[in-house]
């Protein structure tokens, strides 16, 4: 089937979507003959159900095909739904197995994914050590999230000799960026360190920006920062709001303390 027909049928899919079963597979069949990046493009859609409806198993499909032509990007995301479809150890090895190859072509999200497995002994054997090599080659690469892992991992000394100060450092590197777990992470460490007024000003301005992007825990210590007042004006209309916008997104503390704060304010009105 000539380019411009391929072109054309997929067009039509990003607009109206497969109307059924037959006309995914035979769209997938067609695109199969097409370019690496284009099983990669369409496998991708599949996954967020944009302008096609999801379909992880098509998508799995998909970027095998456009892996098995070294497309790099289809390798580090098929590993991902192979990884969030299943619990079985086989499967997180071929997992793995993607991340590694991606990793090893100097991919910071395959880097980042692999440091993952080696941490939670997923699809490889659980190593921090390890964990923390793979982070800190995407960190050096200015990936947010392997930036925040291998804070964590200093933070604890997992695999690394404990340095609160390099975690803390880390942690603002990534919350630069505009990462809100660093954010939040970085917002937990000044809290529990800060003494003067002028300390909680600045942890206050983490949790803030890490809540406006969603971040439920976030949310529930922005909730308990204006309950308390530390480093905000104490302010329970606004520790409502957060709580009640943390307990909403599913954070488990923030709807335990919703009705606690909500009788606290009836007693104090």
């Amino acid at each position: 089937m000539s380019r411009w027909i391929f072109l054309l049928i997929l067009a039509l899919t990003f607009v109206a979507g497969p109307s059924s079963a037959d006309e995914a597979a035979d769209l997938e069949q067609v695109v199969t003959s097409g370019s690496a990046k284009e099983q990669y493009t369409l496998g991708v859609r599949y996954i967020r159900g944009k302008g096609v409806d999801k379909d992880l198993a098509i998508a799995e499909k998909l970027l095998r095909v456009a892996a098995g032509q070294d497309h790099t990007l289809a390798m580090t995301n098929l590993g991902n739904v192979i990884q969030h479809r299943t619990t079985a150890r086989k499967e997180f090895v071929e997992a793995t197995k993607w991340f590694r190859a991606t990793a090893e072509k100097g991919m910071a999200e395959g880097q980042y994914h692999l440091g993952q497995s080696y941490q939670h002994g997923k699809g490889a054997p659980h190593n921090y050590a390890s964990a923390a090599e793979w982070y800190g080659k995407a960190a050096a690469q200015e990936l947010p999230k392997a930036i925040n892992a291998l804070a964590l991992l200093y933070r604890n000394g997992l695999g690394v000799e404990m340095d609160f100060a390099k975690a803390q450092e880390l942690y603002r590197q990534a919350a630069k960026k505009g990462y809100s777990k660093a954010q939040y992470n970085l917002a937990i460490m000044t809290l529990k360190t800060a003494v003067t007024q002028s300390e909680y000003l600045t942890a206050a301005k983490l949790p803030q920006a890490a809540a406006a992007r969603n971040h439920r825990a976030a949310q529930y210590q922005l909730a308990k920062m204006y309950e308390q007042g530390e480093g905000v004006p104490w302010d329970h209309s606004r520790a409502w709001m957060w709580m009640k916008i943390s307990a909403d997104n599913g954070f488990k503390r923030a709807k335990a303390g919703l009705p606690v704060l909500v009788d606290k304010m009836g007693r104090t009105n």
